[in-house]
């Protein structure tokens, strides 16, 4: 089976001329039995693992065109040279991940496109089944990451900007953008990945969904190390829960750049909040609505 990088997955786009039995190609049908030595025919063999092929055989192997259904449910459908995964491919996966595009000794190398389970995409350079060059990620709420990305994760814009030198009496201004009514913050977590943001002064910390911190992980965005331990936090309804907290590297807003900021994770229904552990960091914050624009500073450490 091709190797898939980890927690990466490639979406199935099966040309017509790959469907099972390969209707297309003029080459005959194998000799029966399938213990025959097959060549340039079509057929079907199954394996001792539970693994069955249907397709193109040369020289008593998979070469050409094939469908490889594997033990466990999973498929591949596409080129096949001496047994092995070899040109275009499509594969699907049990769980319902998927992929389309170059595969060289059953790894996605070269151009391809992948698709995950909550519906991030990735469309761009592959090496080794890995992320590996240019390439545009594309969260399911439609944040982007487009850029360089290298042994899986994203390694920053091809050309970054530096931002200028801020000194600790200075004030700042961040513009808000406005979805459904809702003002929200730009912030770009870890110098890595967009997100939006809720001011919530009544959020101990920068709260973050279970879903998206397990995403910033997957990116390489958060590590082991970030974690930092649990808090049991007050509800505003007066109760107690626990929540695993974790270490921001980076808050970046505009040219306002925080460093070494509390987070905590939330549930997967949560919002995306800056709560105390940012706020806390300027003498005074205030929001201009006529001109959705957050007002911060100066800060104080």
């Amino acid at each position: 089976m091709m190797n898939r990088p980890t927690s990466f997955f490639l979406m199935l786009l099966v040309p017509l001329r790959l469907a099972v039995g390969q209707q297309n190609s003029k080459l005959p049908q194998c000799p029966e039995p399938a213990t025959n030595y097959w060549d340039n025919c079509i057929g079907t063999r199954p394996a001792p693992n539970g693994n069955v092929y249907v397709g193109e055989f040369h020289g008593n192997t998979f070469n050409g065109q094939g469908n490889l259904r594997y033990a466990d449910g999973s498929t591949y459908i596409g080129g096949f040279r001496d047994g092995q995964l070899e040109g275009q491919g499509a594969s699907t996966f049990t769980n319902g991940d998927r992929h389309v595009g170059e595969i060289h000794n059953n790894k996605a190398s070269g151009q391809g496109a992948w698709t995950f389970a909550n519906g991030d995409k990735y469309n761009g350079e592959f090496r080794d089944s890995h992320f590996e060059g240019q390439g545009t990620y594309t969260f399911a709420n439609g944040t982007k990451l487009v850029g360089e990305f290298k042994d899986g994760k994203y390694a920053g814009p091809t050309n970054r900007p530096v931002p200028p030198l801020q000194g600790p009496s200075s004030k700042f201004e961040v513009s808000l953008d406005k979805q459904g009514g809702v003002l929200l913050v730009p912030v770009l977590i870890n110098d890595k990945i967009p997100l939006n943001f809720i001011i919530d002064s009544g959020a101990s910390d920068v709260s973050v969904p279970a879903d998206v911190v397990s995403t910033l992980m997957r990116t390489g965005t958060l590590v082991p190390a970030d974690f930092t331990g649990a808090q049991m936090y007050v509800l505003a309804d007066g109760s107690e829960m626990p929540s695993q907290t974790f270490r921001i590297r980076s808050l970046k807003l505009g040219d306002l750049v925080l460093t070494n900021v509390a987070g905590s994770v939330t549930s997967t229904n949560g919002a995306l909040l800056l709560g105390q552990s940012f706020l806390s960091r300027f003498e005074s914050w205030s929001i201009d609505n006529a001109r959705q624009v957050l007002m911060l500073g100066p800060k104080t450490f």
